[in-house]
């Protein structure tokens, strides 16, 4: 299944300009559409396989590429829930954040960017304490939603704390 899944992913972006894609009337949404369907089907049957997590993480950026925000957000939360000590809980949680922040859920977006933000996790192979690899695109957010909201002081800092890392 994964392999099928593989193609469909690297194929959905240039389905507009593949001729047979075309003829049979597909486009990348259906594309994506099919992706997270295999996904889908792909965790209802395997939910405790090693790699569910990564399916379910893959499976919510399709949701993303279709801006079905509220799936998203609903399925990461269900994810977080499965799949607590996975290494991807921050990454659901990221998508969570940024899911609220395009629905305009601007407190709900800038309290998941903030644990986002200050999340901390064990590196399985050093045993060390390190940021969340989501921090700074969550601070980056934080500024956007605090843009958004006319808080011109805040998003500057917050644009601020990451602004090496972001041209």
């Amino acid at each position: 299944m994964m392999p099928h899944l593989g193609v469909l992913a690297s194929v959905a972006p240039e389905a507009a300009d593949d001729a047979k894609l075309r003829e049979e009337k597909i486009n990348r949404v259906d594309l994506v559409r099919r992706a997270w369907t295999m996904l889908q089907t792909f965790l209802t049957d395997y939910p405790e396989d090693p790699a569910a997590d990564q399916a379910a993480f893959a499976s919510a950026n399709a949701l993303l590429e279709l801006e079905a925000y509220g799936q998203a957000t609903a399925a990461c939360n269900r994810y977080a829930e499965r799949y607590p000590e996975s290494e991807l809980l921050d990454s659901y949680w990221y998508i969570i954040g940024y899911c609220q922040f395009a629905t305009g859920q601007h407190a709900k977006a800038l309290e998941m960017c903030r644990k986002v933000a200050e999340a901390k996790r064990v590196d399985k192979r050093t045993g060390r304490e390190e940021d969340s690899p989501n921090k700074w695109r969550a601070v980056y957010i934080l500024g956007q939603v605090h843009h958004s909201l006319g808080q011109a002081a805040e998003a500057i800092r917050e644009y601020g704390r990451g602004a090496e890392r972001f041209p």
